[in-house]
């Protein structure tokens, strides 16, 4: 067990982790996860135990079969998306009546800073 952390590094795919892990972890949950110090030690023990698990007993490779059904899958999805907003000449009408997108685009709600200081 272990939640969603737990499940989230057991579920990657075979031969991704093979005992070593990199996870970026942003703001707020940097404090939720390791500012105190039993919960810090618990959720590195989730990192390690999925690790461990992962890298010792990997998910099956996926099946040809299913490998070429998502691809599939992707292409339909990918076509049907692009039909809709860039050849649908009503999309753009709806997307402005339904959404406050002039609103959202005023907003500064980027997770990353505009500029970054070069890094050494």
């Amino acid at each position: 067990g272990g939640g969603p952390l737990h499940l989230a590094i057991r579920s990657q795919p075979a031969g991704t982790v093979n005992g070593k892990l990199r996870i970026t972890v942003q703001g707020e949950i940097i404090e939720h996860s390791f500012a105190d110090e039993h919960i810090c030690f618990r959720t590195l023990d989730l990192y390690t135990s999925a690790t461990l698990e992962h890298s010792l007993n990997p998910p099956p490779e996926a099946r040809q079969e299913w490998k070429d059904l998502m691809e599939e899958l992707s292409a339909t999805s990918c076509d049907k998306f692009r039909q809709t907003v860039y050849k649908d000449p009503r999309f753009i009408k709806y997307f402005k009546s339904a959404t406050p997108e002039l609103e959202i685009g005023r907003m500064n709600i980027g997770s990353r800073p505009s500029k970054r200081k070069p890094s050494s």
